[in-house]
């Protein structure tokens, strides 16, 4: 018995119940009608319900269908008479033996008889003795014309159908109630051939013997249909790569539809039919989020579907793009879960050669308009190394930048300071090496803390190595064509104005020499070889700013003081103070023109009784050497602008102009600083002081 509420629910099921249909009593509860009418009758009978969804207050003698058996039985539906529990209603089902069909309320046996079942009731001698007009319908022939006829001319001439039938009627007659049940193949007056399933009980005492079958015709080619359609469908899938797949979620078994061992390199039957064994082929990386789709679809929130990768058994990978959903039991509980994985592997990479191609492109651009610009050097090259550094998919633990080795090597760092900057051969570090035309090789080095670098991480590192080569490139031509130009503007400068006013007055005073004969052609003499000593002084800085800029040797070791004393000699007449020195620097050939020029020009300058005193200091990696004079020294507002190119002193002994420029570009050569100070500070006309400051040779 079961207890229903007004709604049609299961609200108490007791064991006998639960007996009768082969469940625990506690699983049904809960249970709707229409879930309880599918369990008691299956999808073979209609039973009357009412709108309320609730089985029809009454009693009858039905057909009640459980797994592979058939068993007659009583059902009766009482309402319960309580008005605290209106709309309540009991079901009682009890099996119907001979005695219970008979004694049965003779409505309740019109409606069996009735019903839209086969019904055939046999005498002893196994004729016909009655058949219900849907069962004399459905083999197409009238009521009467079926009475007394034998129920053989029903069945396919063949013995099997034949010996079924007899067996069947044989063991309802011995098994005094027992319902057996058999399923056989029938032919109808057309010829037409269907399925039915019988069963088969006593009734009465006189030896008649009740038959109740159902056409299962609708079934069988049910059956027939989806095993070909499950045939087409798996040529369907092989012929397009396709692999279905069903997981019985009880037992954690994998059914494939298709040869997913051959497809992946593997053994017929190699792969584990089990979720342990579809779990091992995925990729690592991906087992996460395909567990989260699922999950998601579990709780009805998505579908599933999700690409993922799995490794065939040669370590290659495939893309699969899986479309699956759970399949639920008669009570709603998760059965089975149903796939189609399909094969995108070429899609795929197709999508991935794209985005690779575009990234090249996006990076490429964005590090062109950076290169562009018109910026110091300096930011240019650090907005470059951001944008790489931002454009790698991996996180970069550091970014540097290296000069080529013919230049000053200056490094350019992102993400780690100078002091731990990793080796070019540590693990996770790349070097690549960049050319810049003339201005030699450079590297660029990236670093990840974990792990190897990606190739397309590669592929972006050499696209910004190229560029960056090209830029330091642009900008050594640009810089040695902006330098060649001041050097030509000079040089022209120089034979346009300096030389070619110094030869027009030696010209002048050749013409008044020529014309007066007189005795003041000693002084005239004097004042040519005065212009034309200019004029040799002139072409000597000419040639010094040329041999500047020739090619660059490597610097050497230098001693100082053999070339401060030969400079002394070429001033004897001078009180010039020095003690000497034993100081080395890195320089070259040129560096005795720093101390022509500056020791010249505070001879030259100085005026009479002037003292220069030198002295040479070294302080760390440097070397300091400071020039002083007693003369008339240099305002303060001139220091800055008698080291440009054009300017000249005051004094009649001026000379080129050129003196201290060469002494400028020279001191930079060697990577040392120039600068002008007061002998005394705070009394510019007391003295100048020339410091120079060169890089001291290692030890």
């Amino acid at each position: 018995m079961i207890v229903l509420d007004p709604d049609g629910t299961v609200a108490m099921a007791n064991i006998s119940f639960g007996e009768f249909t082969g469940c625990a009593a506690d699983q049904i509860i809960g249970m709707r009608w229409e879930s309880v009418k599918h369990l008691l009758f299956g999808n073979n009978i209609e039973i009357d319900t009412a709108s309320s969804g609730r089985p029809p207050i009454g009693q009858s003698v039905v057909p009640c269908y459980h797994k592979d058996t058939i068993r007659v039985a009583m059902a009766i539906t009482r309402p319960v008479k309580n008005p605290d529990f209106n709309g309540w209603s009991t079901l009682t089902m009890r099996e119907a033996g001979a005695g219970a069909v008979e004694g049965a309320p003779e409505e309740a046996y019109r409606k069996l008889l009735h019903a839209i079942h086969l019904i055939i009731v046999l005498n002893p001698d196994d004729s016909i003795a009655f058949a219900n007009q849907f069962c004399a319908s459905f083999f197409g022939y009238s009521q009467d014309a079926m009475l007394n006829s034998s129920p053989e001319d029903l069945f396919i001439p063949d013995p099997e159908s034949r010996q079924a039938f007899t067996t069947l009627i044989q063991r309802a007659r011995e098994g005094k109630g027992e319902i057996i049940w058999r399923e056989f193949a029938c032919r109808r007056q057309n010829g037409d051939v269907v399925w039915t399933s019988w069963v088969a009980t006593p009734v009465g005492q006189s030896g008649q013997v009740l038959c109740v079958g159902y056409n299962r015709t609708g079934g069988k080619r049910a059956e027939e249909a989806l095993a070909a359609s499950e045939e087409r469908f798996r040529i369907a899938a092989e012929s397009a790569c396709d692999f279905v797949y069903e997981i019985d979620l009880k037992d954690g078994s994998v059914n494939w539809f298709g040869p997913i061992d051959e497809y992946l390199g593997y053994s017929e039957g190699e792969i584990p039919r089990t979720i342990a064994g579809w779990q091992s082929l995925l990729h690592p990386d991906d087992r996460t989020q395909i567990q989260a789709a699922y999950d998601r679809h579990f709780n009805g929130k998505d579908l599933f579907e999700i690409s993922y990768r799995v490794y065939a058994k040669d370590g290659s990978i495939r893309w699969w793009k899986d479309r699956g959903r759970v399949i639920c039991d008669r009570e709603g509980r998760p059965d089975r879960f149903i796939g189609v994985n399909a094969d995108i592997t070429r899609r795929m990479k197709a999508d991935e050669a794209i985005r690779r191609h575009l990234r090249y492109l996006s990076v490429t651009n964005r590090i062109a308009g950076i290169t562009s610009r018109v910026a110091p050097f300096e930011e240019i090259i650090l907005a470059v190394i951001r944008e790489v550094a931002g454009g790698i998919e991996a996180p970069v633990g550091a970014v540097i930048l290296q000069q080529p080795k013919g230049e000053k090597r200056r490094i350019w760092c992102i993400g780690a300071s100078d002091e731990k900057i990793p080796p070019a051969e540590s693990e996770g570090t790349i070097a690549i090496n960049y050319s810049a035309g003339d201005a030699g090789v450079g590297s660029l080095i990236f670093h990840k803390p974990q792990g190897l670098i990606s190739d397309d991480d590669e592929e972006i590192m050499q696209v910004a190595a190229r560029q960056i080569g090209t830029f330091i490139e642009r900008s050594h031509l640009r810089e040695e064509l902006a330098l060649a130009y001041e050097d030509l503007s000079l040089f022209v400068d120089i034979l346009v104005h300096d030389i070619n006013n110094s030869t027009m007055v030696a010209m002048g005073y050749s013409e008044i020499l020529k014309e007066t004969g007189d005795q003041l052609t000693e002084g005239y003499i004097t004042r040519i070889l005065d212009c034309l000593s200019k004029n040799a002084e002139i072409i000597s800085d000419v040639n010094t700013l040329r041999n500047l800029r020739a090619q660059i040797g490597n610097l050497t070791e230098v001693a100082l003081d053999p070339i401060i004393r030969r400079e002394i000699h070429h001033h004897e007449e001078a009180e010039i103070h020095y003690q000497g020195t034993k100081a080395v620097v890195l320089a070259d050939e040129l560096i005795s023109e720093v101390f022509t020029n500056l020791i010249g020009n505070a001879v030259k300058h100085g005026g009479p009784g002037i003292e220069i005193f030198i002295t040479v200091e070294e302080i760390d990696d440097s070397v300091v050497i400071r020039i002083a004079d007693t003369g008339s020294g240099i305002p303060d507002t001139l220091k800055r602008r008698v080291l440009e190119r054009h300017h000249r002193g005051k004094s009649k002994a001026s000379g080129s102009g050129l003196g201290l420029f060469i002494v400028k570009k020279l001191v930079e050569r060697y990577d040392g600083t120039f600068r002008i100070e007061d002998r005394v500070i705070g009394h510019p006309d007391e003295g100048a002081c020339m410091a120079v400051t060169f890089r001291r040779a290692s030890d």
